[in-house]
C-alpha cells in the first residue's frame, strides 16, 4: 500500500469515511482498505456518458448497497432482451438509468443500461438520514447499449431533428471484439473513451479542449486495437467482422467531432483563416495535429503498395473530414477559394511560357500559337486516362494559360497516342486510369483535388489574393474550348461540361460509366441535367447512355461537329468568334452564367456531398467486382 511505502501510519491520519469511485473494485478491496485505514469504505458509481461519478452511492448507516440519486435519475427495471418493465420482485435484471436534467440544460436525458442486482426490498426503503431511495448491490457489467437524447436548443442535437438519439451498441461492439481475440479490458477502455468524447461533445462548443483530448485518446485506442488484427486479406469471418465495426464506431465518432468542431479544427490549421491551404496539405496537417483525425502520410502510403480490394480503407477519413469541412459555410468556402489560387510553380515556369511558346510538363504540354493557348492532355500508354501522375501537370497547365496576358482563348485537347487502334492520333481522354484504380494506384485525394483544383479552374478561373466570401467571384479566367477527338469517356465528358465551347470530330461520342465503374462522376450529377435534361442526364449516369456526337443528343453536349482531320482551322474559328466583343466581355458573360447556373455555395454543397459519398465508393467491393466483370482489370498490367 503506498502508506506504507511513504512511512505514514494510517492511524495518524484519523479517517472516518472513505468515498472510493471512478473505477471498479472490488469487496475484497474494502476489506484492505477498512482494515488498514480503520474507515468506512464507501463505493460511488458513476457513468461517464451521463455525469462520471453520482449515479449511486452507498450510504455509511445502512450499508445495505448503493442508494440511486432518484432526484437526478430515475432507475429501471427491465428484461435484458426484450427492454420491457418487469415487476420490482425481479431481482437480477437489465436496469436503465435515465438521467434527468431541466430542459434548458441542453439536454433532457441520457440512458444507460447496466447489469445490477437490486437489494431485497420490494419499494424503496428509507435510509436513517432521511429520503427513499432505491438500494442495489454492485453492477456487475454493462449491457448492449446506451442512448443520449437532445432536444430542440442542444447543441448536441442533429440540425434537421427535433430529436436526436446517438445509439452506443458497446456491449455488441464488445462482444465482436473480444471474439476476434482482441483483450477485453482494451477494448472497454476504448468503449470508456468513445462514451467520454460523445460526453464531451454533447456540452460543445464550451468543452472545446475537453472534447479535443478525449477524441484523440479515442481515434488512438480504436486504431490500436484495429493494428492488432491481421492485415486484411489474412483475416477470418470473426476478425473482418471486428475490423468493420472498430472502422465504422471510429468513422461515426469522427464525423460526429468533426460536425461540431470543424471550423476550430480548420481555423487551426490555416492559422486563423490567413494562410492559403490546399486540399492534399490540409489533410495531412489535420494528421499532424489531431491525431488520429484522419491519416497520415505514412498510412497512406503503406496502402499504396496495396491491390485496391486489399486495402483497410483508411483514406474514407480523409472523405469524411473534406464532407464536414465543405459543409461549413466558411471553412468550406475558404477551402474552395484556396484551391483556386494559382500554384506557387506556375510563376516559376511562367516566364519559360512568355519566352519559349512551350512549356513541357510530361503529362501536360502548353503551346502558345498567337493569341490561343492550348492545353495537350498526355498520358499516351492509357489513352489520355486521368490518374495519380497526370493530374499536378494538367492543373499547372490550366495555372500557366490563365496567367499568361497574351492568351486570349485557351484549348483543351488530347495528344496524340501509340495504342494499336488510335496510333498517331488525337485522343481526348479516355476518363479515369481504371488499371490504376484496380491497382490501387488511385489515392482518393485525386477526385477531391481534381475537383477543386484542376477543373474547377476550367470552370471558374483563378482566385485573387483576397479571401472576400460575401462579395461576387472575382476572378482571372478566359473562355476555354475543347477539341474532342475519338471519344471523351468518363472524367474527358465531365470536362465538355465546364467548357464555353465543344468542338468534336466526326464520329466521336462521350459518355459517363459510372455504373460500371462503380463511382461518382464527378460533379456531373450537378452539371449533366443543365445542358441534356433530367431524364438524359440520368440515363447517361446510371445507365452508360452513349452520346454520338453526330446524334441530336449529342449535340446538345457539343456545339460543333467536325469532320476528321480538320480541327486545328476549327479551333482558329472558334477562337475567332470568341473574342469577337473583346476579353473582358467573354471573362465577364462567363461570371454571369455561373451566378444563375452554379454558384459557388451550391458547388460547395455538392462537394461536401460528393467528398463523403466518393470516399466510400472508392473503397466498395462493388468496385472491384465492377472492374473485373467489365473492364478484366484483374488480367491488365499497371
Amino acid at each position: 500500500m503506498i502508506w506504507n511505502a511513504d512511512g505514514v501510519d494510517p492511524a495518524s491520519l484519523q479517517l472516518e469515511v472513505g468515498v472510493f469511485g471512478a473505477e471498479p473494485w472490488t469487496e475484497e478491496m474494502r476489506d484492505v482498505l477498512e482494515r488498514e485505514l480503520g474507515l468506512a469504505a464507501l463505493n460511488l458509481y458513476g457513468l461517464s456518458e451521463i455525469v462520471g461519478p453520482g449515479v449511486a452511492a452507498k450510504c455509511r448507516e445502512a450499508r445495505a448497497g448503493s442508494h440511486v440519486q432518484e432526484d437526478l435519475f430515475l432507475p429501471e427495471i427491465v428484461d435484458p432482451a426484450t427492454g420491457r418493465p418487469l415487476p420490482d420482485r425481479r431481482h437480477l435484471v437489465a436496469g436503465p438509468i435515465t438521467l434527468l436534467l431541466r430542459p434548458d440544460d441542453g439536454a433532457d436525458g441520457a440512458r444507460s443500461g447496466a447489469l445490477r442486482r437490486y437489494a431485497d426490498h420490494s419499494r424503496r426503503q428509507p435510509v436513517p438520514l432521511g429520503g427513499r431511495a432505491h438500494p442495489v448491490e454492485r453492477w456487475r457489467r454493462r449491457t448492449a447499449s446506451a442512448s443520449f437524447w437532445a432536444t430542440r436548443g442542444s447543441t448536441a442535437m442533429s440540425a434537421s431533428n427535433d430529436m436526436a438519439s446517438i445509439q452506443i451498441e458497446s456491449g455488441q461492439i464488445e462482444t465482436l471484439l473480444t471474439a476476434a481475440g482482441l483483450d477485453g479490458e482494451e477494448v472497454q477502455r476504448w468503449l470508456d473513451a468513445r462514451s467520454a468524447l460523445l460526453v464531451a461533445l454533447s456540452t460543445a462548443p464550451a468543452s472545446w479542449m475537453d472534447s479535443r483530448v478525449a477524441a484523440t485518446r479515442c481515434f488512438t485506442l480504436g486504431d490500436t486495437l484495429l493494428r492488432r488484427l491481421p492485415a486484411r486479406p489474412r483475416r477470418d469471418v470473426r476478425e473482418d467482422a471486428a475490423a468493420e465495426a472498430i472502422k465504422e464506431t471510429l468513422r461515426d465518432a469522427r464525423t460526429r467531432f468533426l460536425r461540431v468542431y470543424a471550423g476550430p479544427i480548420y481555423s487551426a490549421l490555416t492559422d486563423e483563416y490567413r494562410e492559403v491551404v490546399r486540399a492534399d496539405d490540409l489533410v495531412y496537417r489535420a494528421a499532424e495535429r489531431f491525431l488520429g483525425l484522419t491519416p497520415t502520410r505514412a498510412a497512406v502510403e503503406a496502402e499504396r503498395q496495396l491491390l485496391q480490394k486489399e486495402k483497410e480503407g483508411v483514406e474514407i477519413d480523409q472523405g469524411l473530414f473534406f464532407s464536414q469541412i465543405l459543409a461549413h459555410h466558411q471553412a468550406g468556402a475558404h477551402l474552395c477559394w484556396a484551391m483556386l489560387r494559382p500554384g506557387p510553380e506556375a510563376y516559376e515556369r511562367l516566364e519559360e511560357l512568355q519566352r519559349t511558346g512551350v512549356v513541357d510538363l510530361g503529362a501536360a504540354v502548353v503551346q502558345r500559337n498567337g493569341h490561343i493557348g492550348q492545353v495537350l492532355m498526355r498520358n499516351p500508354r492509357f489513352l489520355n486516362a486521368e490518374d495519380d501522375f497526370t493530374l499536378g501537370p494538367l492543373e499547372l497547365a490550366i495555372d500557366l494559360v490563365t496567367l499568361d496576358p497574351a492568351i486570349e482563348v485557351a484549348v483543351l485537347r488530347g495528344a496524340t497516342v501509340d495504342h494499336p487502334r488510335y496510333r498517331d492520333r488525337h485522343v481526348f481522354s479516355a476518363g479515369i486510369n481504371l488499371t490504376h484504380l484496380y491497382h490501387g494506384q488511385i489515392s482518393y485525394l485525386f477526385y477531391v483535388m481534381r475537383e477543386l483544383g484542376a477543373v474547377n479552374k476550367l470552370y471558374r478561373g483563378l482566385a485573387g489574393p483576397e479571401f472576400l466570401p460575401d462579395e461576387p467571384e472575382t476572378t482571372l479566367e478566359k473562355p476555354w474550348i475543347a477539341a474532342v477527338e475519338a471519344f471523351a469517356i468518363g472524367g474527358g465528358c465531365q470536362i465538355l461540361l465546364v467548357m464555353d465551347h465543344v468542338l468534336a470530330e466526326t464520329g466521336s461520342f462521350f459518355n459517363l460509366p459510372a455504373r460500371k465503374e462503380g463511382i461518382i462522376p464527378g460533379v456531373a450529377n450537378l452539371r449533366l441535367p443543365r445542358l441534356v435534361g433530367e431524364r438524359l442526364a440520368r440515363q447517361g449516369i446510371l445507365f452508360d447512355r452513349r452520346f454520338e456526337a453526330d446524334s441530336p443528343d449529342g449535340r446538345l453536349i457539343c456545339d460543333e461537329v467536325v469532320p476528321v482531320g480538320e480541327m486545328d482551322a476549327a479551333i482558329e474559328r472558334a477562337a475567332g468568334r470568341l473574342v469577337g466583343s473583346g476579353m473582358v466581355s467573354a471573362a465577364g458573360n462567363r461570371k454571369a452564367l455561373r451566378v444563375g447556373q452554379e454558384p459557388l455555395s451550391l458547388f460547395q454543397a455538392y462537394m461536401a456531398t460528393y467528398a463523403r459519398e466518393q470516399a466510400y465508393c472508392h473503397f466498395s467491393p462493388a468496385l472491384i467486382a465492377n472492374l473485373e466483370a467489365s473492364w478484366g482489370a484483374h488480367r491488365r498490367q499497371r
